[in-house]
C-alpha cells in the first residue's frame, strides 16, 4: 500500500506534502541514536524503542525469508515538515517499497511507537503473501479492527498503530 499515515494533525483534505531530510539506521543502536535526535526520546526510550524494531526485523526476515539487513535498509527515518497542521509524525510508503518514519511537529517517544504501529500493520500484510501464520495474524488484526473485504480505512489503520500503542505500554494485545 502506497501513501502516507500520519499522527496528529487536522484536515486531510487533498495532497499531503512533506519535505525534510532522511537517513537510514543500520542497526539497533544507529535506530536509537535517531530516536533521540529526532523523536525527543529518551535514552531508555530510545533504547526500548530500538530493541522493539530490532525484534520486527527478525519476524519480518523469518516471514518473508529475507534477512534483517533487507529490513533495516528499507526503513529510513526522517526530519522534515508538512502541509497538515499538528501532524507529529508519519509514515510514508513509497511505490518501491521504501519507508519512511517522519518525525514533523514536536515529536515525542510516542510519536514513533505511533508510526512503528502504522510500519508493523504493513509489514504484517507483506508477510501475510508469504506466511501461513502472518495469513492468520493478519486476519485476526483485520477483524479486530473491523475491515471488512480487505479495504482499510484511515480509521482502521489508527485503531491498529493506537492498538499498537496500548499493546507496548500495558503488555497486552488488542
Amino acid at each position: 500500500e502506497v501513501g502516507v499515515h500520519l499522527q496528529g494533525g487536522e484536515g486531510l483534505e487533498g495532497e499531503v506534502s512533506i519535505k525534510g531530510s532522511r537517513r537510514s539506521a543500520k542497526n539497533r543502536k544507529a535506530v536509537s541514536q535517531i530516536l533521540v535526535e529526532d523523536f525527543n526520546s529518551t535514552q531508555a526510550e530510545a533504547d526500548v524503542a530500538g530493541v522493539v524494531f530490532d525484534a520486527r526485523s527478525e519476524i519480518w526476515a523469518a516471514q518473508t525469508n529475507r534477512t534483517k539487513k533487507d529490513y533495516y535498509d528499507r526503513v529510513e527515518f526522517g526530519r522534515g515538515e508538512t502541509n497538515v497542521e499538528g501532524a507529529r509524525g508519519a509514515l510514508e510508503i513509497a511505490k518501491d517499497g521504501q519507508r519512511v518514519i517522519w518525525a514533523l511537529q514536536r515529536p515525542d517517544f510516542s510519536t514513533v511507537v505511533h508510526e512503528f504501529g502504522h510500519l508493523f500493520v504493513t509489514d504484517l500484510r507483506e508477510a501475510a503473501r508469504h506466511n501461513h501464520l502472518a495469513s492468520k495474524d493478519f486476519a485476526r488484526l483485520e477483524k479486530w479492527v473491523g475491515v471488512k473485504d480487505g479495504k482499510w480505512s484511515q480509521d482502521h489503520h489508527e485503531k491498529a498503530a493506537k492498538g499498537f500503542e496500548r499493546y507496548l505500554r500495558d503488555g497486552v494485545a488488542p
